[in-house]
């Protein structure tokens, strides 16, 4: 119980900071999965890109109403060797929005102003969906980079995804963690909020028994 409280809470850090860079506390996760790097002959180079292409139908918007933030949490360590590059947005701001990978022959003086996301085990990356960045190689050999990645969208972007939640649904993993869940964590996942037409006396008597001991209390009272 004591692990599930510790995670309680660093879940919450990383709600409150994605609600504050997405101005809104009603946000929703859409991408979550570990990626693991190492360094040696393996490939991850990559040129400076937007995401908005395979997370989105549309482009990204200026209203915040509909923004989107990329989470990378730092599993250990990050240097210079295998740090995420990002640019800041006040050199890519007269950009078209058809220009969602640049190449360096055409865009030098981009790369040189490029930035590398270095920070200790624990560190939080955020970034939107206007911001280019990249992946880089890792030279030094039996070095290795470990990233929770997560991206965020306000509840209004609808439009915007990666993996289908729902799917899951029957895997007994799902369903053990769900009930887990904070009532914050379980509407970023895309639960209807408390007092939604939805929610019925029968509605939540059924998802109560499809989650075995989650908190419903908040949609109750």
């Amino acid at each position: 119980m004591v692990v599930d409280e510790v995670r309680r809470q660093l879940d919450q850090k990383l709600l409150s900071a994605v609600g504050a860079v997405l101005r809104t506390p009603d946000v929703r996760i859409y991408q979550a999965c570990l990626w693991a790097k190492y360094g040696g002959p393996h490939t991850y180079d990559q040129r400076l890109h937007l995401d908005s292409r395979n997370q989105s139908l549309l482009v990204p918007s200026e209203d915040p109403a509909f923004h989107q933030v990329n989470a990378f949490v730092c599993l250990n360590d990050v240097d210079d060797d295998s740090a995420t590059r990002v640019v800041s947005r006040q050199h890519t701001s007269g950009l078209a929005y058809d220009e969602a990978d640049l190449d360096r022959a055409r865009r030098p003086k981009l790369y040189a102003l490029e930035q590398s996301t270095v920070g200790p085990a624990g560190s939080l990356l955020l970034f939107e969906a206007r911001t280019y960045h990249r992946a880089v190689d890792i030279p030094r050999p039996g070095a290795a980079r470990f990233v929770l990645n997560t991206a965020f969208r306000t509840a209004q972007a609808e439009w915007v995804g990666y993996h289908a939640w729902p799917f899951r649904g029957k895997r007994p993993e799902w369903v053990a963690w769900l009930a887990r869940s904070s009532p914050a964590q379980l509407q970023a996942l895309g639960f209807p909020p408390p007092h939604h037409p939805y929610w019925t006396p029968g509605t939540l008597r059924a998802v109560g028994l499809r989650y075995p001991g989650i908190d419903l209390s908040a949609w109750e009272a």
